[in-house]
């Protein structure tokens, strides 16, 4: 159970994951906000998930702010000091999918996919780390997946904003070491709109949503793990790490050649004496 009331921000809260994120919170008794952008001519999934959630005497509210807007993260802060008093933690949840490779995606839906994955979670983590920043306490979950880690066919934009997402909690982890604040990322594999299409009858029992949770409120309480990339699905959790190996060093070479590297390369390439960096800073200073 949760010690005192606090506040969480769930984008793309109102089906899949971020719904089942939002029940669960606030049955722990705390205050939620369930965003998740209407659509023309269909109930609100934010409402429905809202009036839920208050059905079984809990606390929340929807909001309809789109991540793509570059005023969400605002709206969605400002919302939640003003309905709740504060923001304690935020869930970037919301995303889409895509099906096309690149060889055929147009430039225009690839950068639309890339501003909802990943611009749109830029717009409403900045304002709300900020927030948490200023006042040295808070908790940000950013959701990835195995395509940002590891690529898939015939999802280039989907790949390329989940990676970017690495990239952009790793950077706020550092800026927030010195505050009590944890910033992780989430690849979770559960059954959703999402990813229906691609499980069958079995896999569906196998990867219920309900398997992801425990781990997200594990995150969001504890201020000594952070930095993390995790994957989980069908009750299975596990880390994600980025490794150097030691390589090869000509630098006691005038001239360095091609021939020079395809005699190497396999030692290039080997998954041997593989060292973690904590940033790029380090990954220079060994060079």
């Amino acid at each position: 159970m949760i010690d005192s009331v606090k506040t969480i921000a769930i984008t793309g809260a109102g089906k899949g994951l971020g719904a089942a994120y939002a029940k669960h919170f606030a049955s722990l008794g705390m205050n939620v906000l369930v965003n998740n952008r209407n659509h023309k001519d269909v109930p609100s999934s934010a409402d429905l998930i809202v009036k839920e959630i208050k059905k079984s005497g809990g606390n929340a509210c929807a909001n309809y702010a789109s991540v793509e807007d570059t005023q969400s993260g605002k709206l969605i802060l400002e919302q939640c000091l003003d309905e709740f008093g504060s923001l304690d933690y935020l869930i970037n949840n919301a995303g889409i999918a895509e099906g096309k490779t690149f060889s055929k995606v147009s430039i225009e839906d690839f950068n639309h996919n890339l501003n909802v994955n990943l611009n749109g979670v830029i717009n409403v983590a900045h304002p709300c780390f900020k927030h948490m920043y200023e006042n040295d306490s808070g908790s940000m979950v950013f959701t990835t997946s195995g395509a940002g880690l590891f690529g898939q066919h015939g999802m280039p934009a989907y790949s390329c904003a989940k990676a970017g997402i690495i990239g952009l909690a790793n950077s706020l982890h550092l800026e927030s070491l010195n505050k009590n604040i944890n910033v992780n990322v989430l690849s979770p594999f559960a059954y959703t709109n999402m990813t229906k299409s691609f499980l069958d009858e079995d896999q569906i029992k196998k990867f219920g949503v309900e398997k992801i949770v425990p781990l997200v409120e594990y995150l969001i309480n504890s201020v000594e793990t952070s930095g993390n990339i995790f994957i989980a699905g069908a009750g299975k959790f596990k880390v994600a790490k980025m490794f150097e190996n030691d390589g090869v060093n000509f630098s006691s070479l005038d001239s360095i050649k091609g021939s020079d590297i395809a005699e190497k390369i396999d030692e290039i390439l080997r998954e041997t004496n593989l060292t973690e960096r904590k940033d790029a800073s380090e990954s220079f200073e060994a060079l």
